[in-house]
């Protein structure tokens, strides 16, 4: 089971650095990542605050 996500997360990996392969800019990519890290933060947060309610 351990190994079926590990190449789950493998295959993500791959498929995201080929979308940013030709990416020149590495400010876009930090400001992507950062925004989208921050997003699904907030949104783990509301979900497990309205869990406890």
């Amino acid at each position: 089971m351990v190994n079926g996500y590990c190449q789950v997360y493998y295959i993500t990996g791959v498929v995201i650095t080929s979308f940013f392969q030709n990416l020149k800019d590495l400010w876009l990519l930090y400001t992507i990542g950062a925004v989208t890290t921050i997003i699904i933060l907030i949104l783990g947060l509301i979900l497990i605050d309205d869990s406890k309610k």
